[in-house]
């Protein structure tokens, strides 16, 4: 049993490429979520979209947990992983009309996706992880279960069902102790760091998609620039440092404190990094396709709200797992919603270039206050 469990360790300290096969229908996810909040008519229809975004995140995130104690390498588990990712794609393909025609197939593949899920859970060689995932399980599950109700329930009521399996998902682990799982720290911080990637790349992939039939003159080419750099800002907000620091937090905490900090850290505050990645998203789709037009109140709110959300996911983000976090950052946060008022006014390439240089203090700030506590100690 030691023997395989340090096999295990030793294949959990890299991500595979399964699970990066994995992640590809994630990239699918991001993007329906995007359209969603872009085709949105009311703040009421953006919260939907983040329903359905918290929802698929748990249960992503609970896959990421799942490969970091249970190999890929075994036949049975590919195969399960494999169907899991099936289950995800159809549960993306579903979210346009999740909330309507396509309810009842998100719910199935969903509750598919949580069923394969504690299987494969229940064959990890760590015997603590095995059991414990019987603690969370019946939340899982009952969670799918409400998501299924809604997809035969009056599309008009059916949000209180998705509220209330977003609640047990969300209040459930502060009130039960999150022990007996086994976490990798080299693993489990790089898988979600991937993911972020994943997830930034969404910014890139809106440029192409505002952009198309657009022709490629200078005013595309210094919008797509701006936004090529303020997306290289974001991932430079997080990959300069916080990954390290994040994986050296995490190895030197006690079991127990190990797993809370986890969940608490890239269960939710990514959550809240990633939403606001993609409400970045959907205003950058609609900057770039309306380039020649005046900027609207909705692509500029959608842009500098995205990018808020985004910061306070990393001040949350750096907090539970104890990185000290800049006031600076925090205090960008509503600088960045002021910059609504710059896209207004003058544009969105105005407001992108505000944004950017939000970040460009950020990080010269940061950057100068490391080097002088270099020095000091």
């Amino acid at each position: 049993m030691q023997q395989s469990l340090t096999n295990q360790q030793n294949s959990a300290a890299r991500v595979s490429t399964l699970e990066l096969f994995f992640d590809l229908v994630f990239v699918f996810t991001i993007t329906q979520v995007s359209d969603l909040i872009l085709h949105a008519q009311n703040p009421w229809q953006i919260m939907r979209a983040f329903l359905v975004l918290a929802l698929i995140w748990w249960m992503y995130g609970g896959y990421a947990w799942l490969t970091n104690n249970v190999g890929t390498t075994q036949p049975l588990n590919r195969v399960l992983v494999l169907t899991a990712m099936g289950s995800f794609l159809v549960m993306a393909l579903a979210i346009p009309h999740a909330f309507d025609r396509d309810g009842l197939a998100f719910g199935i593949a969903y509750l598919v996706v949580n069923l394969i899920h504690a299987a494969l859970f229940t064959r990890a060689p760590d015997v603590s992880s095995a059991r414990a995932i019987w603690r969370i399980a019946p939340f899982n599950i009952t969670t799918a279960s409400l998501v299924v109700i809604a997809g035969v329930v009056d599309p008009a009521w059916n949000w209180m069902l998705w509220l209330g399996a977003l609640a047990i998902l969300a209040l459930v682990p502060f009130f039960r102790k999150v022990s007996g799982f086994s976490v990798q720290p080299a693993h489990f911080v790089e898988r979600h760091g991937l993911v972020l990637i994943i997830a930034l790349g969404e910014s890139i992939i809106s440029i192409g998609v505002g952009a198309a039939g657009e022709p490629v003159g200078p005013q595309l080419i210094i919008a797509s620039t701006l936004i090529l750099a303020l997306t290289a800002a974001l991932w430079w907000s997080y990959f300069s440092l916080d990954e390290q620091r994040a994986e050296h937090a995490l190895s030197h905490a006690q079991a127990e404190d190990r797993a809370r900090m986890a969940l608490y850290a890239f269960g939710y505050a990514h959550l809240i990094m990633i939403a606001g990645i993609v409400l970045s998203a959907a205003g950058i789709k609609l900057l770039i396709a309306h380039i020649h037009e005046p900027t609207s109140l909705m692509t500029s709110s959608l842009l500098a709200s995205g990018i808020a959300v985004y910061l306070l996911g990393d001040v949350i983000f750096r907090r539970w797992i104890f990185i000290p976090s800049s006031r600076l950052r925090l205090a960008m946060v509503v600088a960045c919603l002021m910059t609504i008022l710059i896209g207004v006014s003058a544009g969105g390439l105005f407001q992108v270039g505000a944004l950017l240089v939000i970040f460009i203090v950020i990080l010269s700030w940061e950057a100068k206050s490391s080097q002088q506590l270099a020095i000091s100690n």
